[in-house]
């Protein structure tokens, strides 16, 4: 391990304790990457905050969903985002795919759910979270109507 001149050492340790990263100062300094690191270790400085990349968005999934959603009569609700090959409601998140059926039945549940999410009532479309179920949700229903239909 080189020595490094007492001007370097100062100009790191202004460096490390105005929250830069270890790269950062290796790179400006001429210094090897795990020297400002084990700086930063001996003299008890925690790792820099760093604000999330500009490609991050630090919307919450649901916020994403609402932006994708107009409200209809009745309490049902449009996709005004884009349909996957299927025709299902599906958006981006975080550059991942994403059901915009799963996340309404996310915001009424709070939970994940079990097989396909499918609207239950007659609005074409409608994604509002009171009008999907998963399987187990429809599988209730299914059994209720037949107990109060009598062919149970």
């Amino acid at each position: 391990m080189p020595a490094i001149s007492d001007t370097t050492r100062s100009r790191l340790i202004g460096l490390l304790e105005q929250g830069a990263t270890d790269r950062a100062i290796a790179a400006e300094l001429g210094l090897d990457k795990n020297t400002p690191a084990r700086y930063r270790h001996q003299l008890s400085i925690g790792r820099p905050i760093l604000p999330p990349p500009p490609s991050r968005t630090t919307i919450t999934i649901e916020q994403a969903w609402q932006a994708n959603v107009r409200p209809l009569d009745g309490g049902h609700m449009q996709w005004t985002g884009r349909l996957n090959n299927a025709g299902v409601p599906t958006f981006s998140y975080r550059a991942r795919p994403t059901s915009a059926r799963v996340i309404a039945f996310r915001i009424r549940t709070g939970r994940d759910p079990v097989g396909y999410v499918k609207p239950e009532c007659d609005a074409p479309g409608c994604v509002a979270p009171r009008c999907v179920d998963d399987r187990p949700g429809r599988e209730n229903t299914a059994r209720l109507l037949a107990e109060l239909g009598g062919t149970r």
